[in-house]
């Protein structure tokens, strides 16, 4: 592995997008039956439908652009 490739902690970066996906699931299940005919209940939940969609593309979006990074270092499977 080339030296000048810094290792980054994904462990960490997993940890904090299952908290936030755990938080959204855990949000949207309370309202489901808090307030199910609310208007501002529906803009939460859809808020939060769309947060862990972003939380997700960003996660994949982040994992790929580092690996692309690492291969034109060398630093990915022998380059």
């Amino acid at each position: 592995m080339n030296s000048a490739i810094p290792q980054t902690s994904w462990k960490i970066r997993r940890r904090v997008m299952f908290a936030v996906l755990a938080f959204c699931m855990a949000v949207i299940g309370w309202l489901t039956y808090a307030a199910p005919e609310s208007r501002v209940a529906e803009t939460i939940v859809l808020c939060a439908f769309g947060l862990m969609g972003l939380i997700v593309s960003i996660y994949v979006l982040g994992a790929t652009w580092e690996d692309v990074q690492k291969l034109k270092l060398g630093g990915l499977n022998g380059g």
